[in-house]
């Protein structure tokens, strides 16, 4: 528990502070940071779907809870190869790692 506090504070400070961003995209994964942040908006995209499904009643809440994170990282896995090849042809040079993180940040 105590790494996934560590993550979280280094998240929140990437996004108030947008410099320290490049250093957290850039650093190696030694401890698990991607793993967080797929958690993390599998999480946030799963409670936005549950408040815009219960709009309609408590059962769409739950399945539209469940369905939006897996439409996310569906959509994410099904263009991230095509992403990463443009983006290592006419962008900066980033490993798959620090672009998924890239992405997962924005």
């Amino acid at each position: 528990m105590n790494a996934w506090h560590k993550h979280a504070t280094a998240w929140w400070e990437a996004l108030f502070h947008p410099e320290r961003a490049r250093q957290l995209v850039l650093a190696p994964d030694v401890s698990g940071f991607s793993r967080f942040l797929v958690a993390t908006v599998a999480v946030l995209y799963g409670v936005y779907g549950l408040t815009m499904g219960l709009f309609r009643g408590v059962f769409p809440g739950i399945v539209s809870g469940l369905k939006l994170p897996f439409l996310y990282l569906g959509a994410l896995a099904i263009c991230f190869p095509a992403f990463y090849a443009l983006k290592c042809t006419a962008g900066p040079r980033l490993q798959a790692g620090q672009c998924l993180r890239l992405l997962l940040n924005a």
